[in-house]
């Protein structure tokens, strides 16, 4: 094994302004390069927000969202408030959906199903045709009504996790019926499928499955992570001889937990290179080591390893989080030539398995040289979207393991077309109509009134702070002060005598922050220098220093002197960097020292 401290870049070449990689198919209009995108991303803080227009809707041919669930043995939005413009909801389905505008190829499918949605009430809904023909029938109704091409089933996994043993032929029964039923409509059936090979022996007809399937997207990755007490890849290429004499190793199989194992398994099988897409992390796992000095393949790690200021799940990081940490003193890359893949050990104990441009281009290399129809990845809001790091040899530095890929399989990175007019200025956000409160963003008030308010669109609502004048005064819009009602002109006084302020909205997710509590002040301002009085503190609209922590900091709306706030914390061993606005590793504030 070798080690150096930096990531390394990929050799690519740059020939008329198309980046090169290695081999591709005859027909690149064929391949194909699926980006699954996690939802949940626009809650994550400061760089790491990642929402529907984060997407670059040129470098993959399927975008698919993640995720819808099941409900009542329907197909369901998992997240109302984002996914839906009902119900003052902020329509990521349609924002993602008009992605589309921009490229007319890309096909935007919905995914159900994910490994928290679970496996037991798939296996109930599959089980009897009653059943399966409501879903069925949902599902068309929901692809119609929200414009999608086509449904992933990512149903983990057939006849595990309290599922049936009859769910291995059920799933097929299921995916028959949405066959026969999408043929009309000319709509998409894919599935993420495992790679684990008693997962595929129990829950898949292979042929079949590949018949019904337009795309069979292979989970190939989290082979290994913190559920295990030991350090390994979360996605090796190849075999390492440690898998077949490690006692523990045998136990658990771990000679075929692999990529390569995986894919040509599913050759094997019956699976049709033509519809094979071999899955790539965009993410590491990482474990805390029992002895740090120890740190080759299987030793001791009992607990898992940091989470990180974006995603703030112990044991996974994102590449985003992967290649910033690697910026720090202490961190050491270190190249496992049997599994192709890179690890790192860095604050002492902390071991992170990952993939980067390297290893990425060797998998890339790889499903070229099967002739695969293409790749996929998990996901794409974990690619470093910012361009913060400065990886990859390409024209921006933005997504450049997205980048590695879609030059690999297309032999160049796919750029908008000339010939397509992009609609001008589009953003595809709903906008919240005027009401009887507020008609702009700012303050609002009727006239000769002694209330007024602090008005935020937020998606298809208004996020609305009510607040009163006192003694008699009404509110001047175009000042933002209280005034005599004569100095404004108003006969008869103000129209309100009450004396206080409250804050509203239409929805829980407003703050999106770990742990927040919402504040509201008078309209006075409050005495500084105390906790319960954290508002005082605000010097801007958005996130600011908490005067108390470093590890955490205040999210402030309103004005000076009449601030609102809600207060957070940054994920553990993070805290908040006031240039960037956001939670970054603590190795990186000197002096905090929580």
């Amino acid at each position: 094994m070798k080690a150096v401290a930096l990531l390394c870049a990929v050799g690519v070449v740059a020939v008329a302004g198309v980046v090169l990689g290695g081999p591709v198919a005859e027909k690149a209009e064929d391949r194909v390069f699926v980006c699954y995108f996690g939802s949940w991303a626009k809650y994550r803080p400061g760089l790491g927000k990642f929402d529907v227009e984060n997407i670059d809707p040129y470098l993959c041919t399927h975008i698919i969202y993640g995720f819808a669930g099941l409900k009542e043995n329907q197909i369901a939005a998992l997240d109302p408030y984002n996914d839906l413009v009902e119900e003052w909801g902020l329509g990521a389905f349609r924002r993602f959906v008009n992605l589309k505008r921009y490229n007319p190829k890309l096909k935007a499918l919905i995914a159900i199903g994910g490994w928290n949605e679970g496996s037991q009430k798939y296996s109930t809904m599959a089980r009897s045709p009653q059943t399966r023909a409501i879903f069925v029938d949902s599902v068309l109704k929901f692809l119609e009504h929200h414009k999608f091409d086509g449904l992933d089933m990512d149903w983990e996994y057939p006849a595990f996790r309290e599922g049936a043993p009859e769910d291995k032929e059920n799933f097929i029964s299921l995916l028959e019926e949405l066959r026969a039923a999408f043929q009309p409509h000319n709509y998409l059936l894919t599935a993420a499928v495992s790679a684990g090979k008693v997962t595929i022996d129990g829950a898949y007809n292979v042929p079949r499955v590949a018949e019904l399937l337009d795309l069979i997207n292979i989970m190939s990755y989290d082979f290994h992570g913190a559920w295990h007490p030991y350090v390994h890849h979360n996605a090796p290429m190849g075999q390492h001889p440690l898998d077949l004499t490690e006692e523990i190793a045998q136990e658990e199989g771990n000679d075929v937990f692999n990529a390569k194992y995986a894919i040509e398994y599913w050759l094997q099988l019956g699976a049709p290179k033509e519809k094979l897409v071999m899955g790539i992390p965009l993410y590491g796992r990482v474990f805390t080591l029992d002895r740090p000095q120890e740190h080759e393949l299987y030793s001791a790690a009992g607990q898992p390893g940091i989470a990180g200021p974006f995603t703030r799940e112990r044991g996974f990081l994102g590449f985003n989080e992967i290649c910033d940490l690697a910026k720090a003193p202490g961190f050491t890359r270190h190249w496992i030539d049997e599994l192709k893949a890179p690890y790192a050990v860095f604050q002492n104990n902390q071991w992170l398995g990952y993939d980067d441009l390297e290893s990425i281009q060797i998998k890339v290399d790889y499903l070229n040289s099967l002739g695969l129809r293409g790749a996929m990845v998990w996901s794409v809001e974990t690619d470093d979207f910012t361009g913060n790091c400065r990886l990859g040899n390409f024209a921006d530095h933005k997504n450049p393991l997205l980048k590695t890929i879609a030059a690999g399989v297309f032999g160049g990175v796919p750029t908008p077309d000339p010939s397509v007019t992009i609609p001008p200025i589009y953003t595809g956000r709903p906008t919240p109509e005027p009401d009887e409160r507020c008609d702009h963003n700012g303050w609002n008030a009727p006239a000769c009134s002694a209330t007024y308010y602090w008005c935020q669109a937020n998606g298809l609502q208004w996020d609305v702070t009510t607040s009163t004048c006192h003694d008699g005064t009404v509110f001047d819009v175009t000042a933002v002060t209280c005034k005599p009602p004569e100095a404004l002109g108003c006969i008869g006084g103000s129209t309100s005598a009450q004396s206080s302020t409250t804050t509203t909205t239409g929805n829980p997710h407003v703050s999106t922050s770990p742990t927040a509590r919402t504040t509201t002040t008078t309209a006075q301002k409050p005495v500084t220098g105390s906790p319960d009085n954290i508002c005082s503190y605000c010097q801007e609209v958005g996130d600011n220093v908490h005067p108390f922590s470093c590890t955490k900091f205040i999210k402030c709306w309103g004005t000076p002197g009449d601030w609102h706030c809600d207060e957070a914390s940054c994920a553990q061993g993070t805290g908040f960097k006031p240039d960037t606005k956001g939670c970054v590793w603590l190795s990186e504030l000197p002096g905090c020292n929580p």
